[in-house]
């Protein structure tokens, strides 16, 4: 075969083969790109009403309160053992 042979073979048939095969791809990657997007904003959204119904900001914040209360009064006997043996 000669070359122009061969450059007629990919111009009318192997390169709109190529051309249709990426279209395709970049149309299946558009695709799963606004799947991910959705997704994304669904799994936020869920994100979201789940602490505000389950850990509202008063509750999260009094039960933070009372974990620096008790670290506090652990903190205290453990430095009165201390100071009881020196």
């Amino acid at each position: 075969m000669d070359v122009n042979a061969l450059i007629e073979v990919f111009s009318k048939f192997l390169w709109p083969v190529v051309l249709a095969y990426i279209a395709y791809i970049h149309n299946e990657l558009n695709k799963m790109n606004k799947r991910h997007e959705e997704l994304l904003k669904d799994h936020y959204y869920h994100v979201a009403q789940i602490n505000k119904d389950f850990a509202p900001r008063e509750i999260v914040a009094a039960l933070e309160d009372k974990v620096i209360s008790l670290l506090n009064r652990i903190d205290d006997k453990v430095t009165r053992m201390l100071e009881e043996k020196k």
